[in-house]
């Protein structure tokens, strides 16, 4: 009987340290995905108004195998990076071209001048 329980005893803690763990990492995971939105949502922003430094910054944490090809940059990019496309490809409104900073500019004079009546 003392056998049993020292053997439940040491699953239980064995069991406590592996739910300990995976908290860990799940924080651990959590934290690295709100720094990736973080910098996605800045990065257009850096890549438009920012030094070369930031340029570079950007290409360096967005890609890997970098590698210049009839004077155009190829970049594969990092695993977090392409689900983010991937989820940007998938959304519904994105795909009906209602994101007024990607519309034609003469798609967003007619809205504005529909809008306005003129």
């Amino acid at each position: 009987m003392f056998q049993n329980k020292r053997k439940l005893f040491l699953n239980k803690e064995k069991t406590r340290k592996l739910l300990k763990r995976i908290d860990e990492d799940l924080e651990a995971w959590t934290d690295l995905a709100i720094e990736t939105f973080k910098f996605s949502a800045s990065a257009q922003e850096r890549w438009k108004n920012g030094t070369i430094q930031d340029k570079k910054t950007i290409l360096t944490v967005v890609g890997t195998n970098l590698t210049l090809k009839e004077k155009r940059l190829e970049i594969k990019p990092r695993t977090p990076f392409l689900l983010i496309k991937k989820a940007i490809g998938a959304n519904k409104f994105k795909k009906r071209g209602l994101n007024p900073e990607i519309e034609p500019k003469s798609r967003q004079e007619n809205f504005h001048t529909f809008a306005l009546g003129e």
